[in-house]
């Protein structure tokens, strides 16, 4: 399987963040070149909002999605 992805972070602390945003986009190919049992292209799409309370909460808003049509032999 090979695959390449892109994000985005602009988080004001990586292990505790009170704000900020993450984005995430994945893309995955499998193919029988690999010996792989199945053939397939998924594409994963992630994104998180951080929005700091009043106070000392925060409260996070997250978004996933992805799609995977087989192709080949797996079709």
């Amino acid at each position: 399987m090979l695959s390449a992805g892109l994000t985005l972070e602009d988080r004001d602390n990586v292990l505790l963040p009170t704000r900020g945003r993450r984005g995430r986009a994945r893309l995955e190919w499998a193919d029988d070149a690999f010996s792989s049992d199945a053939e397939f292209v998924r594409a994963r799409f992630e994104y998180a909002h951080l929005f700091s309370l009043r106070g000392e909460g925060v409260l996070a808003a997250v978004l996933r999605t992805s799609v995977m049509p087989p192709f080949g032999a797996s079709a």
